[in-house]
């Protein structure tokens, strides 16, 4: 049986818990970024990047209580982005670790607007030259990290990766990589 992630504390109280699912995808509205991200606005993009988009993640996902959560994470002389790791004494449940690598791309970047970007599929997107390659440099970073944290947790570890790219604060893509079943 596997659970999804699910967080102690959602954006809405009002709305039900978050889920690294509910907080993907590209149509979220109160559990995902969309909901924090929407007091941001045009002014905010020359100051946003992949910690802006690590933090809204960390705040949305944080269950202390079943995981130990680090941004940064050291693994074999690399860092990455941000992990989940189920707490030792939790592993008795169906929880899933889970290890997360953003990229963060300006509209002007990829040359289009926000009202352009809004209509287009999933798929559309991620055929897009530089969505695909910033998708593509955080699937590489994730095998790389896979590797350590393999090394370092065993059998134990039940890894889930997920290469996160936002475009601005309009859309989040995302592929994620399963793990050995529980």
């Amino acid at each position: 049986m596997r659970a999804s992630l699910t967080c102690a504390v959602s954006p809405n109280p009002k709305s039900p818990p978050c889920s690294t699912s509910s907080l993907l995808r590209s149509n979220a509205t109160r559990a995902g970024p969309r909901a924090c991200w929407k007091p941001c606005v045009n002014r905010d993009d020359r100051w946003s990047n992949e910690l802006t988009v690590k933090t809204v993640f960390l705040i949305a996902l944080f269950a202390d209580i079943f995981y130990v959560m680090d941004s940064e994470t050291a693994i074999e002389r690399r860092h990455a982005d941000l992990s989940l790791m189920v707490r030792e004494e939790m592993r008795r449940f169906a929880l899933l670790d889970h290890l997360l690598e953003f990229k963060y791309l300006s509209l002007h970047d990829i040359g289009q607007t926000g009202q352009a970007l809004r209509p287009q599929s999933r798929e559309e997107l991620a055929r897009l030259p530089l969505v695909a390659a910033s998708l593509d440099a955080a699937e590489a970073q994730l095998a790389h990290y896979r590797q350590g944290l393999e090394q370092a947790y065993g059998q134990r570890l039940r890894l889930h990766t997920h290469a996160v790219v936002a475009l601005d604060f309009e859309r989040l893509l995302w592929r994620s990589t399963p793990g050995a079943p529980v």
